[in-house]
């Protein structure tokens, strides 16, 4: 974690500063990641692969398989993770977050030289870099520590992400950010035990992700019913008297980038 605190210091004062001001508009759906990598060597398997929507970030995760698996039985699958971000500081604690993890340091991941990204590690098991407000991870499973038999793959896949992201940064002016707004203003109080719904236009949830989150700063007062459409609508239940903070989440359907937009409800006592 101090190789890659150090590295981060390092990269502010350097040119590449400059581009850690920028983001990453590339295309990063699913789809998209399928045609970078679907090839002689791997194949896209969608049963295993997912969108995840929250009010800091957005994320995929693309499997892929070996096109001839010498293993049928048990197949080892490649993941390809992407998280991204509005915050800029949000990618360094993503990788902070994997460093953390490993119990024995000397099976930790190592900086690597070969230019992918503003920062890149590399482990026996897995491959992770930054590129500006995004965080790739590589990774598969069922790998021991001590393997090293995959690298060469992590890092030809961590090669294309990176080069299908370069030619991609924006300044912030000319971000495709989805602007979420309510259907209509939220109700000015609801009553212990009754459901309510906030919905979002249908203007604010075009070019988004299906997958779309809430988050209420109080659960205790008013909880989420989860996801249970596919539009823009989220229904809630009022519990106990009090006032909590909704935040609800969507991101762009190629980009990823996410926004949300915070809504104010206050409960009151059955009349």
């Amino acid at each position: 974690m101090e190789q890659l605190t150090t590295a981060y210091k390092l990269l502010e004062d350097t040119e590449a500063a400059e581009a850690a001001a920028e983001y990453v508009t590339a295309d990063l759906s699913l789809q998209s990641l399928e045609r970078i990598l679907q090839g002689q060597i791997l194949t896209h398997v969608p049963t295993l692969s997912e969108y995840s929507v929250g009010t800091t970030g957005s994320e995929v995760l693309a499997a892929f398989k070996p096109v001839n698996d010498d293993y049928p039985d048990s197949p080892v699958h490649y993941y390809v993770e992407i998280k991204v971000f509005l915050d800029l500081k949000a990618p360094l604690a993503a990788a902070m977050h994997r460093l953390d993890g490993y119990v024995n340091p000397q099976d930790g991941p190592r900086p690597t030289e070969d230019r992918i990204g503003n920062l890149s590690y590399a482990s026996a098991i897995e491959r992770f870099f930054i590129r500006n407000n995004v965080f790739v991870r590589i990774f598969a499973d069922k790998l021991p520590p001590t393997t090293g038999s995959h690298e060469a793959l992590f890092v030809r896949i961590a090669g294309l992400l990176n080069t299908h992201m370069d030619g991609s940064l924006r300044n912030s002016k000319k971000l495709f950010i989805p602007t979420p707004k309510l259907h209509k203003p939220p109700p000015e109080t609801v009553r212990v035990g009754e459901l309510f719904t906030l919905c979002l236009d249908d203007e604010s949830v075009k070019d988004t992700l299906l997958d779309k989150s809430a988050q209420v700063s109080d659960p205790s007062i008013v909880q989420w019913q989860g996801p249970k459409y596919s539009d823009g609508r989220f229904e809630f239940m009022a519990l106990k008297p009090g006032g909590t903070l909704i935040a609800i989440a969507l991101a762009h359907a190629k980009m990823l980038l996410p926004e949300v937009i915070h809504v104010k409800i206050v409960v009151v006592s059955p009349e």
